[in-house]
């Protein structure tokens, strides 16, 4: 799997949680390699082989996400919700790794319906969400890039997260149904 996103998002947290590893605060990342590990997954164990954590900075994009894209089966793109909802800039840099994303999933996979089984989308940091904006979820981000040819990626297989939460993370990874 290949962990994609921006800078402060979550990324590494994200490995973390699948690893349930509580030992380490997440700190901002360069380029870090890990080992393979293998996480509960509902009923199921899965094994992931060993990869990179990326930075989420700009300069990261042209190095490394073609080539991530290319040789990973399932792609997880995280962004802070937050952020995303209160930062215009932010929002617009969002869309356009997303666009990025999907051009080069376009390319491998070839459709809509083909893309969804290979790519989950994370909003983090919910827990900072005032829970009456919540309750609108995911209306705000589906509108923001309504005609994009990537506005999938706020309809299938996305999940809103404080990513700290296992448990409540997972409940809704289960659901997505990304690893079948």
């Amino acid at each position: 799997l290949a962990v994609l996103g921006m800078k402060g998002a979550g990324k590494t947290q994200f490995y973390y949680t699948l690893k349930q590893d509580e030992s380490k605060d997440p700190n901002a990342t360069g380029v870090e390699d890990y080992d393979s590990f293998i996480f509960a997954y509902g009923d199921r164990r899965i094994k992931v082989r060993k990869g990179r954590d990326i930075g989420g900075g700009d300069s990261y994009i042209g190095e490394n996400y073609v080539d991530m894209i290319n040789k990973n089966d399932i792609i997880f793109f995280v962004f802070d919700s937050s952020r995303y909802l209160s930062d215009k800039k932010y929002e617009e840099d969002v869309r356009a790794r997303m666009s990025f994303i999907w051009r080069h999933l376009e390319k491998k996979y070839g459709d809509k319906d083909s893309i969804k089984h290979h790519l989950v989308t994370l909003g983090s940091h919910l827990d900072v969400i005032p829970p009456s904006v919540q309750k609108v979820f995911p209306t705000p981000f589906i509108d923001s890039v309504a005609n994009k040819p990537f506005a999938s990626m706020f309809n299938d297989n996305f999940i809103l997260c404080d990513l700290r939460d296992r448990e409540k993370f997972m409940k809704e990874l289960i659901k997505s149904k990304i690893f079948g």
